[in-house]
């Protein structure tokens, strides 16, 4: 099981209903980013950036860093008017393409902002990226001595010389004030850029026509197994079940 990363995830863990990231949520946000910006809020404007790392964030179910990561080369647009944005591998993960429709007014303005830069190599979101230098990194992960019965730790991989790493930190803090205000009982409620991955996947579960296969190729997972966090219960969900307890 991952790390239960805030509260919402530990209402996960009891089974309560998950609350999703709705669209309409979106759009508030993407309002409040705005008017932020506009009032001056932030030192300096970045709300373009701001929105569409948003908008992105909520449409991909991607991992922060991996969208930190997006560069101009990594969105292109296709013969069907569509975008594919393609992520590069993080963790032990396959790599992925996602296609999002340009009809989409979200999608249109992510494209807008992406299709501005000239240069292939930068990165889209570079206000929000911040990196941190680690040197000689060991990987340890634990494991049952068939022997002993006992938990032990093993070294997995070994880094030799520095390794430069991409942290959210600095996109934390902005997310944590762009979304201010933007749910109705915010008492509780520690909600990071993660969360919007765990609700798109968790819509993607929901859906009555996909698969744990199709969430796999969606997350760009190797194992199934990492994608049973995300089969929660859902309002739709527990309706159905609801009914059926009662045949």
């Amino acid at each position: 099981m991952p790390t239960i990363k805030n509260q919402l995830y530990r209402d996960f863990k009891e089974g309560k209903v998950i609350t999703i990231f709705t669209r309409d949520l979106l759009d508030q946000t993407l309002h409040n980013i705005t008017t932020m910006y506009r009032d001056g809020k932030f030192q300096k404007d970045h709300s373009k950036a701001a929105r569409a790392f948003m908008i992105v964030l909520w449409a991909s179910g991607g991992r922060p860093a991996e969208i930190l990561n997006l560069t101009a080369e990594d969105i292109k647009r296709n013969t069907n008017n569509d975008i594919v944005v393609s992520f590069k591998t993080l963790k032990s993960g396959n790599p992925r393409s996602l296609t999002l429709s340009l009809q989409d007014k979200f999608v249109k303005e992510f494209w807008e902002y992406a299709a501005s830069f000239t240069v292939p190599q930068m990165y889209l979101f570079h206000p929000f990226r911040s990196n941190r230098t680690r040197s000689d990194v060991k990987v340890y992960k634990k494991r049952k001595n068939p022997i002993t019965d006992e938990i032990e730790s093993y070294l997995f991989k070994s880094y030799e010389g520095k390794i430069y790493e991409i942290v959210s930190d600095k996109v934390f803090y902005y997310f944590k004030r762009w979304i201010a205000d933007i749910f109705d009982s915010p008492d509780g409620h520690d909600i990071f850029p993660y969360y919007l991955r765990h609700s798109r996947l968790t819509v993607i579960a929901d859906d009555e026509g996909n698969t744990v296969e199709d969430v796999r190729q969606f997350k760009g997972a190797k194992s199934y197994r990492s994608c049973l966090p995300y089969m929660h219960a859902t309002p739709r969900q527990a309706k159905k079940l609801g009914k059926g307890a009662l045949k």
